[in-house]
């Protein structure tokens, strides 16, 4: 038997275990866990959660998170994109202004499309039933500072 140094009375145990071919076939070895009880989960929500999880539904606050998070990633795409093609051009003497200005273009619509979502935000975490699961306002000129900190790198 191997001696691993300072191990504690249960992890001796388990490490024997082991080398014995205690947990070889076992019930469900091979699949995912099944953490969907929680023992210490209210059973009449837990049956009202499970429910609706199983016919596709969700909790309003939960579906608007979504909904929210998709229009982030939405509201990025353009901003991205004029950023790719300003990058591209910038070398030329006559695309420089134009793709400058799809560039200048985009951070506006983009700071409008925040303030939009900020809004959301501000909807969403009236709704959310905790703290934890609340979310943060954004900060389009943070994006917009990483974009252009990564064309200097």
């Amino acid at each position: 038997m191997a001696q691993f140094g300072w191990e504690t009375y249960i992890e001796r145990q388990i490490r024997e275990a082991m080398e014995n071919g205690e947990f070889t076939n076992l019930h469900g070895e091979g699949h995912p866990l099944d953490l969907e009880e929680n023992l210490f989960e209210d059973q009449e929500k837990w049956t009202a959660h499970h429910l609706l999880k199983s016919n596709g539904f969700t909790l309003p606050w939960i579906s608007r998170r979504n909904e929210i998070l998709a229009a982030i990633e939405q509201a990025k795409v353009p901003l991205h994109r004029a950023h790719a093609l300003f990058l591209e051009r910038k070398d030329f003497r006559e695309s420089d202004r134009y793709a400058g200005a799809m560039w200048l273009r985009a951070q506006d619509n983009y700071r409008e499309r925040v303030a939009q979502i900020n809004k959301e935000i501000d909807d969403y975490n009236l709704m959310a039933p905790f703290a934890g699961v609340r979310m943060n306002l954004l900060n389009p000129d943070r994006e917009i500072r990483r974009l252009a900190e990564s064309q200097a790198s």
